[in-house]
């Protein structure tokens, strides 16, 4: 490293060090693992190129002070002024301490104890029967252990209390009909559970109460149906059904002993009857074709298999008479005689042939049987579809003499507008009875419902068996961990909202993703009552996703990268480093072959008690090692005597 005082023209100074490095030892910031950028505060430090500049000149100038510190260590090792080529070997004795020269990436951190803050947690309870708190009849977890979607956290009087994820909290009973963000949560859930297929719709449908159910069957419960008070309003519609028909029966009863006062009105309604019935007709005999239309389709395709298997029936019969024939004869079919071989290979011919056709034969009569049932068929349908026309023409024809008989029928106009309000009523009244019949059905109580994020998540405590639902019933951990620590003025430097940070707590096993979210402006401030040093800056970092659980005022470290080099470079222990006479900074390097040369570097960054170092008109290898200082524990050499 360079120490204070006057610098030869070709030493970086500490406010031009960063420019001058070469690229290999470049020092970034790492803007691929921060954060989103949060909104500007115009209380924050600068964050402009040339401010950051500055900030890692800054950073640079403590680097070096740090070298400055390591110099002292080697102060024992003499080394050699100005001239770096010197080639007469100096080879040292025992009691040196070396290190080897490593080639690899290098990233400074800022490293700081902080404190965890206390998170609130998750309190599980029930509202309760109206006749009082119910009792807990079983736990499905323990302090301690770890919950995820899908689990039962208890049993209050028999029922389960089931966690799945979600940021929305459960504040309803759910059940048919119901809509809300809360439903869509349920879906989802459902369908990661594996008990819902689909997307998510946001209402509670039939097969949202499918999944529900078949999800309290797995867990060994039963969903509940509908509550009392639907029943009774299920009764209630269908009472109100009855007696609206009730009512229309009346009505029309009093048309019937009343007589037509209006046969114009009368004629309408019958000429309408007419049209229906004549409308019924023509469907009629729309659907009959429609419904003969398959098996008729059937039919001809029966059909034209027999026929096409009774036609290879007769060329198979043809085949073998004629075979037959030409074996009788012992000629072929210009009239030569066969010879032994042909006529083997001719009788066998007659075989295969007698085979095949008793095979078809076969084939055949199954065909006229397809044939017979098809026709069976079509004559069925042909039946019931003349029925269903004849019953449509004789209401036709039971309209048409009404319609004839009404020219004079008596006027029944108040009896008949009885009749219309009746059936108003009466359609209202099953309409309402339909949608309620719609909504009705098992239902999700919110008692046994309890929907977290970030899971899974710790238990911290569960009530026990026996005792009254009333209070708490299932405490689980936050899964969002909050750690506040101070730093100097130097570190608060190198800092911003945003920079992503690692949790880490050897002891808990804790190697967390996290992310800084606040920086004090002032020292001495806090954003709570934590009482904080004059001199140094409040930070807080909270994790990214669920940690396990962290008691609270755990001591815990925080690491912050802030700056790495651009890929592999050389790297030194800082105690290599030491000032030459020349005003330099110098590492003794030791060759493989044991001799030594000084060597002026430039230092870089310093992270973990290393340094980079770029080597000025010389050059290093891995295969090198620098000293580090004395080693007091070697033993001495000593020569023997004669």
């Amino acid at each position: 490293m360079t120490p204070t005082g006057e610098r030869g023209p070709d030493d970086p100074t500490a406010d031009t060090l960063l420019d001058d490095l070469p690229s290999s030892l470049d020092v970034v910031e790492r803007p691929d693992e921060r954060a989103p950028d949060p909104e500007p505060d115009p209380t924050a430090p600068p964050t402009d190129p040339v401010s950051r500049r500055r900030r890692r000149a800054m950073l640079i100038g403590a680097v070096l002070g740090v070298v400055a510190l390591a110099a002292g260590t080697v102060a024992a090792i003499e080394l050699q002024s100005g001239d770096s080529s010197r080639t007469e070997p100096d080879v040292l004795g025992p009691g040196i301490a070396t290190a080897q020269v490593e080639l690899r990436a290098l990233t400074a951190r800022v490293t700081v104890i902080g404190d965890v803050a206390a998170s609130g947690d998750a309190v599980v309870t029930v509202s309760g029967a109206p006749d009082g708190p119910g009792v807990v009849t079983a736990t499905g977890t323990a302090a301690g252990a770890t919950v995820d979607e899908g689990d039962v956290l208890a049993e209050v009087d028999g029922r389960p209390i089931f966690l799945i994820g979600g940021a929305t909290p459960v504040f309803r009973d759910l059940g048919p009909g119901d809509e809300g963000t809360d439903v869509g949560q349920l879906q989802e859930a459902l369908i990661r559970l594996g008990v819902l297929t689909g997307e998510p719709t946001g209402v509670f449908d039939a097969a949202t109460q499918a999944a529900m159910a078949e999800l309290y069957t797995a867990a060994g419960y039963e969903s509940l149906g509908p509550s009392d008070d639907d029943l009774v309003a299920l009764d209630a519609a269908r009472t109100a059904v009855d007696d609206a028909q009730r009512a229309l029966n009346d009505a029309e009863i009093r048309v019937s002993e009343a007589g037509d006062d209006l046969p114009t009105a009368t004629i309408l309604q019958l000429d309408a009857d007419v049209a229906a019935a004549q409308a019924a007709v023509t469907a009629a005999r729309s659907d009959a074709a429609d419904a003969l239309a398959g098996p008729q389709a059937a039919l001809t395709e029966a059909e034209r298999v027999r026929d096409e298997i009774a036609a290879t029936v007769t060329e198979l019969e043809r085949r073998l008479a004629s075979a037959q024939r030409r074996l009788d004869d012992g000629t072929d079919a210009d009239g030569d005689p066969l010879s032994q071989d042909q006529l083997a290979e001719l009788a066998d011919e007659v075989a295969a042939l007698g085979t095949e056709l008793e095979g078809q034969r076969e084939v055949a009569g199954v065909s006229r049987a397809v044939v017979a049932q098809r026709a069976a068929e079509v004559a069925d349908v042909r039946r019931r579809t003349d029925d269903v026309i004849r019953a449509a023409e004789a209401r036709l024809g039971a309209a048409r003499a009404a319609r004839s008989a009404a020219n004079s029928a008596p006027d029944t106009s108040a009896q008949r507008a009885a009749v219309a309000d009746a059936e108003e009523v009466l359609r209202r009244a099953q309409e309402a009875l339909t949608e309620l019949e719609r909504s009705v059905g098992p239902r999700w109580p919110a008692d046994e419902l309890v929907a977290l994020d970030d899971l899974p998540r710790t238990v911290r405590s569960v009530a026990d068996v026996g005792s009254p639902a009333d209070g708490e019933i299932v405490v689980v951990a936050n899964g969002e961990v909050t750690v506040r620590a101070t730093v100097p003025p130097s570190d608060r430097e190198l800092l911003d909202v945003g920079l992503v940070a690692r949790l880490l707590d050897d002891q808990l096993g804790i190697d967390a993703d996290a992310e800084v979210v606040s920086l004090a402006d002032e020292p001495g401030t806090s954003t709570t009552d934590r009482p904080v040093d004059a001199d140094r800056f409040e930070i807080t970092v909270r994790s990214v996703g669920s940690v396990p659980d962290v008691p609270p005022s755990r001591r815990i470290r925080i690491e912050i990268p802030v700056a790495e080099t651009r890929g592999e470079v050389f790297v030194v222990p800082v105690a290599a480093l030491a000032a030459g006479l020349d005003d330099t900074t110098r590492i003794t390097v030791i060759a493989p072959d044991g001799s030594t040369r000084s060597v002026r570097v430039v230092a870089g960054l310093v992270a973990d008690g290393l340094v980079t170092v770029d080597p000025v008109g010389d050059e290093l290898t891995t295969n090198d090692r620098v000293v580090i200082g004395a080693d007091r524990t070697a033993e001495p050499v000593v020569e023997d005597g004669p």
